[in-house]
């Protein structure tokens, strides 16, 4: 089931690259692993954007996914890193983008 994006839901836009994006798009991976510079918290939206690393961004669509859970602190994951699991997102309305929850 997806989530419905919330109006002071925190939206992470992140690069990913081709066989990573296809994965996450195909609902194949659900899980992302990151250093955690952004704060990550559990009801963020991650919105994914293809990325190559030669020739840039693809212009694939967009995908959003909401974070449900967040591993970090956990032995042989590296120092500043989190597992972020994800789950497909609904935007409910543009507006909830636009007010400030970017």
């Amino acid at each position: 089931m997806a989530e419905v994006v919330k109006k002071e839901t925190r939206i992470h836009k992140l690069k990913l690259r081709p066989e990573y994006y296809e994965a996450i798009k195909s609902g194949v991976k659900r899980f992302e692993v990151r250093i955690n510079d952004r704060d990550y918290r559990v009801g963020d939206i991650i919105e994914f954007n293809e990325f190559d690393r030669t020739k840039g961004y693809t212009g694939r669509t967009s995908i959003l996914f909401t974070i449900t859970y967040i591993l970090s602190d956990f032995d042989g994951l590296k120092d500043g890193y989190v597992i972020l699991n994800i789950r497909p997102t609904i935007v409910d309305t543009m507006a909830n983008l636009l007010e400030g929850s970017l």
